[in-house]
């Protein structure tokens, strides 16, 4: 499993990635802020974009494909 602790979402782009440390995530969207050219998102504005910390994993097990 990975040690991937948090969760960045670009809502402008739909886009997301995760990251080991809040820093990094939280680095890495101001970067996608800053990379367009009209200024910044509505969708960053609107807190629809987000840093997450991820505190529970689920898996499953397909037992029967019927």
């Amino acid at each position: 499993m990975s040690d991937n602790k948090y969760l960045a979402f670009n809502a402008a782009e739909w886009e997301h990635r995760k990251f080991e440390t809040q820093e990094e995530a939280e680095k890495w969207l101001q970067e996608e802020a800053r990379e367009y050219d009209d200024g910044i998102p509505q969708e960053f504005i609107d807190g629809e974009s987000f840093v997450a910390k991820i505190t529970h994993r689920t898996q499953y097990c397909v037992t029967d494909k019927k």
